[in-house]
């Protein structure tokens, strides 16, 4: 009998040894969710999974509403930030990027201007067309070259050229203006072919490399 209740006693510490290391190890765990939370909470993720090779440098008017494009001379320098890629869909709230969200910090809503500087290394030489969209106006350079814009205000509209580019670096400027009322800029590529699809600029391909 005495030997039967020690055995039995000795399984309950046992047991009872398990059922503390489970609710350690539980514990710990709820701990390393709720850091990890607190992480997810605070820190920009986008820093991580995103490269960020597109320079962006904002400016804000300083002499009332803006009309054109060029007037970014009367507008002050707000700050230089860097993107991975040209998609800003259209809001009438915040100027917000599609998956960085509110890359200025600053809230931008009205009368600024940004100018957004990167280089491509086209890998396969040929015909390229590109097509911007924009609320309000833009002008995109390449090489240094005007190749298309719409430099006054207006409503989310696109534009389209193709350009001949060789095998090679390229740089290429992008210049937005947003006056007031709703904004968006969104830019895209593709070699000039039946069956190619759209990248946005910024992002690499076959075809080009950021």
């Amino acid at each position: 009998m005495n030997i039967k209740d020690g055995s039995t006693s000795g399984r309950t510490t046992v047991l009872d040894k398990l059922k503390f290391k489970r609710q350690k190890y539980l514990f710990l765990l709820f701990v390393l969710i709720g850091w990890a939370f607190v992480l997810y909470k605070t820190i920009d993720l986008s820093d991580y999974f995103y490269k960020r090779n597109i320079k962006m440098t904002v400016y804000q008017a300083t002499a009332g509403p803006v009309q054109d494009v060029f007037e970014k001379g009367t507008g002050s320098l707000m700050g230089v930030l860097y993107i991975d890629d040209v998609d800003f869909p259209f809001t009438n709230k915040v100027f917000m990027h599609a998956h960085i969200g509110d890359v200025s910090r600053l809230g931008l809503k009205e009368n600024f201007f940004i100018k957004l500087e990167s280089n491509m290394n086209v890998i396969k030489g040929g015909e390229y067309e590109f097509i911007v969209g924009s609320d309000d106006g833009f002008v995109l350079y390449i090489d240094d070259k005007e190749a298309m814009s719409f430099k006054q205000r207006r409503d989310l509209a696109e534009n389209r050229v193709k350009v001949a580019l060789n095998k090679g670096v390229h740089k290429i400027n992008l210049i937005y203006f947003q006056a007031t009322g709703g904004m968006g800029l969104t830019a895209k590529y593709k070699p000039v072919e039946k069956k190619s699809k759209w990248h946005v600029l910024g992002n690499d391909s076959c075809y080009i490399k950021f």
